[in-house]
This record gives structure tokens, C-alpha cells and sequence, in this order.
């Protein structure tokens, strides 16, 4: 078996934000799906703040 990670980018953002909507949902943490995906995109597009 091989596994591969890599680099998450904008195209990951459709399979990532589901799970951060349901993290946010078990955790009681209240955001909009608008809020979630502003804050996602900018680590996804190389902000020199963090990365996924």
C-alpha cells in the first residue's frame, strides 16, 4: 500500500470545508459556511501564515 500526502490547494477546498463544518458542528462552534471558507482560503492560496 502507498500513501501520499500533499499540499492542500483551492481545489481541496470542496472536500475540506464539509469536514471543518463538521468539526465546527460537534464542537459547538457556530460559523457560516461563508466565514469558514474565508478563513480556509488564504492558508489553501500559500499565506505565509500557515498552510494545510
Amino acid at each position: 500500500m502507498t500513501t501520499a500526502i500533499h499540499l492542500a490547494s483551492p481545489e481541496d477546498a470542496p472536500r475540506l470545508l464539509p469536514l471543518i463544518a463538521a468539526f465546527h458542528s460537534e464542537y459547538g462552534i457556530v460559523r457560516t459556511d461563508e466565514q469558514r471558507e474565508a478563513a480556509l482560503m488564504p492558508l489553501l492560496q500559500g499565506s505565509p501564515l500557515g498552510a494545510v
